[in-house]
């Protein structure tokens, strides 16, 4: 883009104290490029200029509000200031200045020093003022200077910033100080940061059983393609309550860290393979209590109406999807019904058909209250769960839906928890000799009317 716009950060402390140094690029490069200099970001800028196809806008100066600071920054220090000096030291507005791209301006932002923890949160504040008028630009960072504090919560900010901002941050550079005429190495950090942001990632696409959480991790960290198409595979299976025999393999492959230990380790970066060896490691337990939870310990729920109850119960502890759970607890009744009542395979889509015919001639005689069903508990849940169902499906139907959609959504996680016990409560009665006779006498009834028509 002609017009983007990219801003260069550095910070500064006492420069009294810098020695002059080699610093290096690609230093294991046979093309390595060396500015002999006592302050890094010039020979950042330099390098930069001549290696770099960015154009830089601004450079900014952030450094603290002590007399220390302000000499540093535009007064400069005469030779006499500056222990084992011949001459004077220049001031690191005037150093960066020249070396400056024509056109672009060169500011200092003050920080205030910092003697105290609340204190902190003013050096942080004072960065956010100014970077919150920023906007859809690159930002470069050299966080080389400056006191040790003062490095350590500019990059922590640097993390926040690339996630509230609409701005690009493109490096993040640290030199290495190895002495003085000895070759000081450029670093570059900011791949720390992604790798917080991958973490977090983890986080929330487990927690949320989020399926495109990882659409850009998987295109950029090539040894995890296989293993997050899989991941998403099955976070989309669940979001629409697929929980047959087949999902099993798929998270028993995501457990299994040794598939992940045959890749050849001399086609990946270090960070690639850093982050394989992390996010199996953290993401296997996420992905053993998913199994466990529908299928229970060592796959006891074989049977499809429960890992569908259970799956609802899952979906709604993660508050995610409550129309997709309640959907679930309807049809975990179909799927008793195959199950429980016939003896059926409740994935056959004919014999599901039929029992879904069952429950809705069950549902049109519960509303009649004939063959007394309702003195059923159980189908007094299904009755509230139904209605609940529908407020959510249709929320958007009648005046009177929206206004239940408000009130439940006021007080949302102790809804979801309600739903939550009855289907713990579905569950055992749904399992009960006394409940599962009663209603398979019921069934009795209804086929015998319907075979008199």
């Amino acid at each position: 883009m002609e017009n983007e716009n990219t801003i260069f950060i550095t910070i500064l402390g006492d420069s009294r104290r810098y020695k002059n140094t080699n610093y290096t690029f690609d230093i294991k490069s046979a093309e390595k490029f060396t500015v002999n200099h006592w302050y890094a970001s010039f020979a950042l800028l330099k390098y930069l200029k001549e290696n770099s196809k960015a154009s830089i806008n601004q450079i900014i100066i952030l450094y603290p509000d002590t007399e220390v600071g302000r000499q540093s920054f535009e007064g400069g220090w005469k030779k006499d200031d500056v222990k084992n000096s011949h001459e004077d030291k220049a001031s690191v507005r005037e150093i960066l200045s020249n070396i400056a791209p024509d056109g672009c301006s060169v500011i200092g932002i003050s920080f205030p020093n910092i003697n105290s923890t609340e204190e902190i949160w003013d050096f942080l504040t004072s960065c956010l003022t100014f970077l919150n008028n920023v906007e859809d630009s690159k930002i470069i960072v050299d966080i080389t200077h400056g006191f040790r504090i003062y490095q350590n919560l500019l990059f922590s900010f640097l993390y926040y910033f690339e996630n509230i901002s609409t701005n690009d941050l493109e490096k993040v550079y640290y030199a290495l100080f190895q002495g003085e005429g000895e070759e000081s190495p450029f670093l570059e950090l900011d791949l720390l940061i992604m790798l917080q942001q991958e973490i977090s990632q983890i986080k929330l696409l487990i927690q949320n059983l989020d399926v495109g959480a990882f659409e850009a991790l998987k295109s950029r960290v090539t040894a995890l393609r296989s293993y997050i198409l899989t991941l998403q595979k099955v976070l989309l299976l669940l979001n629409n309550g697929i929980v047959s025999d087949k999902l099993i393999p798929k998270l028993d492959y995501l457990m299994d860290k040794d598939k992940f230990d045959v890749i050849p380790s001399n086609i990946f970066s270090n960070y690639d393979l850093f982050l394989k060896e992390s996010f199996v490691k953290g993401i296997r337990p996420e992905v053993l209590a998913i199994k466990e939870e529908i299928f229970g310990k060592d796959g006891k729920c074989s049977k499809i109406w429960e890992r569908q109850l259970n799956l609802a119960h899952l979906l709604l502890s993660r508050k995610k999807d409550i129309s997709t759970s309640l959907q679930l607890i309807r049809e975990s009744f179909i799927s008793w019904i195959c199950e429980e009542i016939y003896d059926y395979d409740s994935l056959d889509r004919s014999k599901r058909e039929e029992a879904s015919k069952i429950f809705k001639d069950l549902r049109k005689n519960q509303r009649k209250n004939k063959f007394e069903i309702n003195k059923s508990m159980l189908f007094r849940i299904i009755d509230r769960l139904a209605h609940a169902r529908n407020s959510f499906a249709h929320v958007f139907s009648t005046s009177d839906q929206i206004q239940l959609i408000e009130k439940k959504s006021r007080d949302i996680v102790n809804y979801i928890e309600e739903i939550q016990k009855d289907i713990i409560s579905l569950k055992k009665l749904i399992n009960s000799e006394d409940e599962k006779g009663y209603l398979k006498k019921i069934i009795d009834k209804l086929e015998v009317n319907t075979d008199k028509k």
